[in-house]
């Protein structure tokens, strides 16, 4: 998702209340293509190659260089799982087009379901704007938590504090990632597709054509789209 935010898509654009699909427009397909030439230079068969696979790698001492959710690097300078303990630097993504990064935040989120009776409501909201404070997160990167909150000092947490940094300094960058109430559908229907693009089982304009329809037909049965 960094890829393609990277290079100024995005995978809708609202038209009011309206999501139009915008996943087969010249960003995407610059993305898709530059994300393409990324696999062609990791592992074989880089759809089946997953986080966990990725990390291990880095531990090991086999890859030279991966792209992880920041709470998943601390395990790089651990120094009782990973082989290259100190030997690690830690960044913001690269840019593609733009004149800057884009991160992507994760899609797991705090939030107050709406079906939940309103003390239980309340009580979820009080939590968030607790867990949240400046107090509480610097707590939480003390025990090796990544903060959310760019006022948070780490400068000590030993190891762990490039990671934090970096991190931090993404923070001011980032786009949401796949924020939509359709979110698990979508992502049943894309993550094959874009698996076939990446591998190149499928040519980039074809697999956008497809996405772009699969969007467009998630969108309208969830009453997003005409």
């Amino acid at each position: 998702m960094h890829v393609l935010y990277g290079f100024g898509g995005d995978w809708f654009k609202a038209d009011g209340a309206t999501l139009v699909p915008t996943i087969n427009n010249d960003a995407a397909k610059t993305a898709a293509a530059t994300f393409r030439r990324l696999l062609e230079l990791g592992p074989s068969r880089s759809q089946t190659v997953g986080q966990a696979d990725c990390i291990a790698l880095m531990q090991s001492g086999q890859a030279l260089q991966g792209h992880f959710v920041a709470a998943g690097m601390p395990q790089l300078e651990d120094e009782t799982r990973s082989s290259v303990v100190g030997k690690c630097g830690y960044t913001i993504v690269l840019a593609g087009s733009l004149d800057h990064p884009v991160p992507a935040s994760g899609v797991w989120s705090l939030c107050v379901p709406a079906d939940q009776a309103p003390e239980r409501q309340l009580a979820a909201a009080e939590f968030i704007m607790w867990m949240l404070d400046k107090k509480q997160q610097e707590a939480f990167a003390g025990a090796g938590g990544m903060p959310t909150r760019k006022d948070v000092d780490v400068s000590g947490a030993g190891a762990l504090r490039p990671i934090m940094e970096a991190a931090r300094d993404s923070a001011a960058l980032t786009q949401g990632a796949i924020r939509y109430v359709f979110a698990a559908q979508m992502l049943e229907a894309v993550e094959p597709v874009i698996g076939q693009i990446g591998s190149g089982d499928l040519a980039v304009d074809e697999g956008l054509d497809e996405l772009q329809a699969k969007l467009a037909e998630i969108a309208k049965a969830s009453g997003f789209a005409k």
